[in-house]
This record gives C-alpha cells, structure tokens and sequence, in this order.
C-alpha cells in the first residue's frame, strides 16, 4: 500500500500533466547562434537550411531575425540519424 508522500508525489505528477495539457508550455525559440551550436554546425549551414525549408523558423516580418524552435532541431536530428541495424 502506497505512504503519504507517495500519494502525494503522483496526485502531483497528475496535476502538472493536466497543466500541460492546458496550458502547454511556450516552444523555446533559439537564436541563429544558439541554433548553429545546438547542432554543431556553422551559422551560415543552419541560414541554408532555413532558406531551403529544411529547418522550421520564426520570424515576425520579413528581414527581421529568424528564431528557430528546439523542437525544430530535434526532429532534424531524429530525422537525419541512421538507425542500427537489427541482427
């Protein structure tokens, strides 16, 4: 049978689900720099793959500064990893 401080710690858990799926949390949104480092990559790699559309990016009117989503970079990651092969 669970204690007292096992209640509660999942009545949190539950809590801070339900919140999220409320409110979810705002996507981070990274600068070209943070970006280019998050990936090590050079800045003009990850200015190339926003112009190809290869990468999700904000940016509020044209010529303003690009802002790209973690999001973004970690499905590029998972999308561009290989797999191992099953045996």
């Amino acid at each position: 049978m669970p204690n007292e401080p096992q209640i509660i710690l999942r009545a949190i858990g539950r809590l801070e689900q339900r919140l999220n799926e409320i409110e979810p949390r705002p996507a981070r949104l990274l600068t070209i720099e943070q970006a280019a480092n998050y990936l090590a990559m050079s800045t003009d790699t990850i200015r190339r793959m926003c112009a190809r559309r290869q990468l999700t990016y904000v940016q509020t009117q044209p010529g303003a500064a690009m802002r790209i989503p973690l999001e973004a970079l970690d499905r590029w990651i998972d999308s561009n990893s290989t797999r191992p092969l099953a045996h």
